[in-house]
């Protein structure tokens, strides 16, 4: 049963879901071929021979079409989250939730299908996210680079970048790239879910409210983001007090994470209960 609900809740999201990823996708690549323009190369070339008017309309059409981008990546995440929390929202407490409640499923299975999928969705959106600004961005240096006959192409230089790099954390900072790269990816794909988790739990705790259910779901997500960050910043300035007693100045950035999946976990449970003991759908 498990299976036919995601199914189903996969073929509810994948249409707005799919337009937003693909609008926010074709601005970034219409961006980045617009910076791998002559023109746009040209910009950068102390031998070009475009006039000031040309170069200048040039370049502020290279800096709004970057503006826009972050822009439409920046209301794709939100958008998501908004998008996923209405369709949570009505899918489970209104009068579209009381043929859901009916089915011969789980709670577990009801709020299971509904994170893996929604989760699964703000993956892809974070994903698409990243790659659009990341293209827009290396199309702009590489232009950049091209244009300034620097002798070595863009790659070589991103190398040579990347080397220093690594070589900085590992041999002055003693930490391991390789390892706190994985480090990061998986907890860009954890916290893909567990940001779900908060959301609709947040929506869930609402519903115990006698009258405006909706809006105290609203006002309990931002008090459990408020909370979260402010757990998250005594950590990091315990974390740094302690490294300055050491001799050394530096922030734990392992911990944090780990507030925010064991409060994602504690409120998937609770709202388990919730819906198990506590849901009335008047």
């Amino acid at each position: 049963m498990l299976g036919k609900l995601i199914k189903h809740e996969w073929k509810g999201l994948y249409k707005i879901g799919g337009i937003m990823l693909l609008a926010t996708f074709a601005v970034a690549l219409i961006g980045s071929l617009y910076f791998r323009s002559p023109m746009w190369v040209q910009l950068f070339n102390e031998n070009g021979d475009i006039d000031n008017l040309a170069s200048m309309t040039w370049l502020f059409m290279g800096i709004g079409s970057l503006v826009l981008c972050i822009l439409m990546v920046v209301g794709l995440i939100y958008g998501m989250v908004i998008y996923l929390g209405v369709r949570f929202y009505r899918s489970m407490y209104t009068d579209e939730g009381y043929l859901a409640h009916t089915l011969p499923v789980t709670p577990h299975q009801l709020l299971g299908s509904k994170i893996l999928v929604g989760g699964l969705w703000m993956l892809i959106a974070n994903i698409v996210g990243m790659v659009s600004i990341f293209l827009m961005f290396f199309s702009m240096m590489a232009s950049v680079f091209e244009g300034q006959q620097l002798g070595m192409s863009f790659w070589e230089i991103m190398r040579e970048m990347w080397e220093g790099f690594t070589s900085l954390y590992e041999n002055e900072l003693g930490i391991n790239v390789t390892g706190y790269m994985i480090y990061l990816v998986a907890l860009f794909i954890v916290g893909s879910f567990s940001s779900l988790c908060i959301l609709f739990g947040a929506i869930t705790i609402g519903q115990l409210s006698k009258k405006y259910k909706a809006v105290m779901g609203i006002l309990v997500y931002f008090g459990l983001l408020i909370l979260i960050s402010i757990i998250e910043m005594v950590i990091s300035m315990v974390s740094m007090a302690s490294s300055i007693m050491d001799g050394e100045i530096y922030m734990n950035t392992m911990f944090s994470p780990i507030i925010s999946i064991a409060i994602s976990v504690g409120l998937y449970f609770l709202s388990h209960y919730i819906i198990k003991r506590k849901l009335n759908l008047d």
